[in-house]
């Protein structure tokens, strides 16, 4: 089951890059719904987070917030406070400028640039 939900997340976060909002949009909430019937609170957290960026793409950026903050909730659920904490984050940065501008780095879930030499060293040495 969890891959007929998280191909659903990457594949929306593709169609709302080319500018296909609506079909991002209907494919990231099948995503969601399909999660929501189990209890992998993570995987339902992460696609939170992606259908957030379809819509902060879309230039809904208070939808995009709700959802932000419910992965952050969900990952407390879970007891996953990295990754609660990373929701945070995302919240605190998209308070600083239009979300939508902060989507495709933030809502993504990627490696803040100033952290990627240290991720990467860490890496090496193991």
């Amino acid at each position: 089951m969890p891959t007929q939900f998280l191909w659903r997340g990457v594949e929306a976060k593709l169609l709302a890059r080319r500018g296909d909002f609506a079909e991002a949009e209907a494919l990231a909430r099948e995503a969601v719904r399909l999660a929501g019937q189990t209890d992998a609170l993570n995987q339902r957290a992460r696609l939170a987070l992606d259908l957030a960026e379809v819509l902060a793409l879309a230039g809904r950026s208070e939808d995009a917030t709700e959802l932000v903050e419910e992965a952050s909730s969900l990952y407390e659920l879970k007891g996953n406070t990295p990754a609660a904490d990373e929701a945070r984050r995302i919240l605190h940065e998209a308070a600083g400028g239009p979300i939508e501008k902060r989507a495709a780095g933030l809502v993504a879930g990627r490696t803040p640039p100033g952290r990627r030499g240290k991720l990467s060293a860490r890496r090496r040495r193991r």
